[in-house]
């Protein structure tokens, strides 16, 4: 190796590798913070788009839509939303149109009711209506917490369609009135365990017109001790939320959420005039 003109002392060996190595062996920098995006930075108003969203389970009003088949209707939960229903079975529901879901059914439930709120809806374009229409059904759907073996969940919804609601509308009705006769009026139905059941299916209808249902029904057992929801439970409610998801449905707009399509249900004299 020749070494360069005006150079003294023993000759460095060039190489290309060493500004390389010299880069690996620098200390590692510390990450920087992920600055979130704007759009997560911001609080924002929950207007009508943004609206309580709960897991669900529906009122079925024939056992024979099962498999396998049950001797009445009940609630059935699809499986994907994984609530812990007591006492429930694995079961396949078929709609109408020949599809399937894989659901939790039971015939009885153990609920505490904070709200309710309904609307006709249109069966062709599943719209909520303004108000009765010819061959509008009526939806029903209840917010609740669940008792399970571990206590309070929740919040969930049940939803029925026609004169299920009905029914259990008339079934809530009795629990409350039992709960004010047992508090002498000091206390709300919704701080106390309901059990609503599958009764004995019943033919409805008109002349020869007539088709099975379900009714679901109060058990008549309460105890304001027993029944107790707790203070944990009670101290959790959100009532603002409970209120914006009960004034949702009053205007019309899309069904939403909260139901399986189990075909058209036989009707009594619902029709409001």
């Amino acid at each position: 190796q020749l070494r360069p003109q005006g150079q003294v002392g023993p000759l460095r060996p060039q190489t290309s590798a060493q500004p390389q190595l010299q880069r690996l062996q620098s200390p590692a920098q510390p990450p920087r913070p992920q600055t979130p995006p704007r759009w997560a930075q911001r609080e924002y108003q929950h207007g009508d788009e943004l609206l309580p969203s709960y897991p669900f389970i529906q009122w079925v009003n024939r056992g024979d839509m099962l498999e396998p088949r049950q001797a009445r209707g009940g609630f059935a939960c699809p499986l994907s939303q994984k609530l812990p229903i007591p006492d429930s079975i694995y079961a396949v529901l078929h709609h109408p149109e020949g599809n399937t879901t894989d659901v939790y059914y039971t015939d009885h439930l153990t609920v505490a009711v904070l709200r309710t709120r309904d609307a006709w809806v249109d069966p062709k374009t599943r719209m909520r209506l303004p108000g009765y229409m010819p061959d509008a059904r009526k939806k029903l759907q209840v917010l609740c917490y669940l008792k399970t073996d571990e206590g309070a969940h929740g919040l969930i919804m049940l939803t029925f369609i026609g004169l299920a609601g009905s029914r259990f509308k008339a079934a809530r009705q009795d629990f409350i009135n039992a709960v004010r006769k047992a508090t002498n009026g000091k206390a709300p139905g919704y701080a106390f365990w309901m059990t609503v059941l599958a009764s004995d299916p019943e033919l409805v209808g008109k002349g020869n017109n007539k088709s099975p249902i379900t009714p679901v029904t109060w058990d008549g057992d309460f105890d304001p001790d027993r029944d107790y929801i707790g203070d944990e439970a009670l101290d959790g409610i959100d009532w603002a939320e409970v209120e914006r998801w009960a004034n949702a449905w009053k205007t019309p707009g899309p069904n939403g959420e909260g139901e399986v399509e189990t075909g058209p249900e036989p009707e009594e004299e619902e029709i409001p005039f």
